[in-house]
């Protein structure tokens, strides 16, 4: 795999959440246990480099599973840097300039907005902590329709269920 991360790392992460997700570590074991810490570690790890991103069903899969299985002692750590990874909730005032009222599209591609839609993609499997503040965000875009994407965001986890 040392091969392909250096070729490709997006293909690199997408690989090794769909195996990690697929070889979770028993309900119950202790972090410490054998092979238990070291999923955890590279878990945690891809998840947080693919919120930067938007989520592929590979991906998506781990992430739920990261995020709702979190041992205790390793949550506040993911949380830091998951919301580092999803990015600054955006001011009220910088969400009506994007997205004013009345408007019924919006250029996806174009930056702030297309930074913002990666919360939006992942929204479906983000934990209530890691959606704080970003309610306006998601209420907005549900009113203005970003250009090639859907009114609702995407279920990433439903895609990858085969």
């Amino acid at each position: 795999m040392a091969a392909i991360d250096a070729a490709d790392a997006h293909l690199h992460d997408w690989l090794l959440a769909a195996h990690l997700a697929a070889h979770p570590p028993a309900a119950g074991t202790d972090t410490a246990a054998a092979g238990a810490g070291e999923w955890w570690d590279r878990a945690v790890e891809v998840t947080v480099r693919l919120l930067a991103d938007r989520p592929p069903a590979e991906g998506a899969r781990l992430a739920a599973l990261v995020l709702e299985d979190c041992p205790p002692e390793r949550a506040a750590d993911l949380e830091q840097r998951a919301r580092a990874a999803l990015g600054p909730v955006p001011s009220a005032a910088d969400i009506d300039k994007a997205l004013p009222a009345g408007a019924d599209q919006a250029d996806g591609a174009a930056e702030p907005l297309a930074s913002w839609l990666r919360v939006w993609d992942w929204s479906p499997v983000l934990q209530a902590p890691l959606l704080a503040g970003f309610a306006p965000l998601l209420a907005a875009l549900r009113r203005v329709k970003p250009a090639g994407r859907p009114a609702r965001p995407a279920r990433p986890r439903a895609r990858s269920a085969g």
